[in-house]
């Protein structure tokens, strides 16, 4: 079975781009990046519980899969993906086994 088969789901990536407000501040924006707005890959989710000082602490986590190619390796951890409507934030960026064969990309969701 072909890795292809497993990736159907699609969504964007958009880079971080960063200007200058009127009053000297700094203003983040984000735009697709190049060819980055079709791409297919697999979001799975998985609950992650953790006690800490007696209390139990729930968390959604998100591990985006996509092909490893010359266009998804240009993505970094200060962009963000974009599936459906929802929005996540990279965290983590990983090739495993250095195989170069997928990348396996670490999700917190957004707001």
């Amino acid at each position: 079975m072909s890795v292809n088969t497993l990736l159907t789901q699609t969504f964007t990536v958009q880079e971080l781009t960063t200007g200058q407000s009127a009053m000297g501040g700094h203003i983040k924006s984000y735009s697709t990046r190049t060819d980055c707005d079709s791409l297919y890959g697999l979001i799975n989710a998985k609950k992650l519980t953790e006690a800490e000082d007696g209390k139990t602490i729930s968390d959604n986590v998100y591990k985006l899969y996509l092909e490893y190619t010359s266009v998804t390796t240009t993505v970094e951890k200060t962009d963000r993906v974009i599936f459906g409507s929802r929005t996540f934030e990279i965290k983590g960026i990983y090739n495993p086994a250095n195989r170069n064969v997928l990348l396996q990309i670490d999700l917190e969701e957004i707001d």
